[in-house]
C-alpha cells in the first residue's frame, strides 16, 4: 500500500510540473546593442562589445516581462 502512494504522490507531481509548463507563454524580446569605437579599437572588438550590450538589454526586458507577469498571476 505504502509503495501505491508513493507512486500515486510520484505521477501527481510530474503532472503538476508538466501542466504548468503547458501554461508558460512564449514572448520575443529584440534589443539593439550600440558601441562607439575609439582610435585603438578594431572592428571585431567593437561588434563583440555591441553584442553584449545588446544581450544586456535584452535579458533586462525579459526580466520585467516576467517579474511584470509573475505581479499579475498572484493578484
Amino acid at each position: 500500500m505504502y509503495r501505491f502512494s508513493r507512486g500515486i504522490v510520484a505521477v501527481l507531481i510530474l503532472l503538476s510540473v508538466f501542466c504548468a509548463t503547458a501554461f508558460a507563454e512564449k514572448k520575443v524580446v529584440t534589443a539593439e546593442g550600440k558601441y562607439v569605437m575609439g582610435d585603438l579599437d578594431s572592428k571585431q572588438n567593437a561588434k563583440a562589445l555591441a553584442l553584449m550590450e545588446a544581450k544586456r538589454i535584452s535579458l533586462e526586458k525579459a526580466g520585467t516581462y516576467i517579474e511584470s507577469i509573475m505581479k499579475l498571476w498572484s493578484m
